[in-house]
């Protein structure tokens, strides 16, 4: 698949029309989840209530450090014998012309193996994180 400006206009309409609702009701679940916490101890509402988002935001801030790192380990090319160009740095940020980067030698598209094993492993993650929900859900 290649990017083209209507998929992406299009994929990005999609996303902001999810990702509104889904803002809202994770907001408002949390704000429930303090307030029923706060009525069972002597606590202040707005400490509660800073002390719930800012665990939100830890673990969605926690996720992004760790999916990084797997990636990282996963997609590093052990063969590559690149020893930078530090000459080259007239051509990076505001000089940066794609036609003219012939400076850049790791541009190797990760191998079908590394793929998978990537996307074998982000899936175990979400379906380890659901399985621990439905494990930790008071019914």
């Amino acid at each position: 698949m290649f990017l083209r400006w209507d998929l992406m206009l299009t994929a990005s309409a999609a996303f902001g029309l999810a990702n509104g609702p889904y803002a809202s009701a994770q907001t408002v679940y949390i704000d429930e989840m303090a307030t029923r916490f706060q009525s069972t101890i002597t606590e202040n509402l707005e400490f509660i209530m800073a002390a719930f988002f800012g665990m939100l935001m830890f673990s969605v801030e926690n996720t992004q450090v760790w999916g990084n790192i797997i990636s990282y380990y996963v997609l590093k090319n052990e063969n590559s014998s690149y020893a930078g160009n530090l000459s080259m740095s007239s051509e990076c940020g505001a000089n940066f012309f794609p036609s003219e980067n012939d400076t850049n030698q790791n541009l190797d598209p990760p191998t079908e193996y590394q793929r998978f094993l990537l996307i074998g492993i982000y899936l175990g993650m979400g379906l380890l994180s659901v399985l621990i929900m439905v494990f930790f859900w008071n019914l």
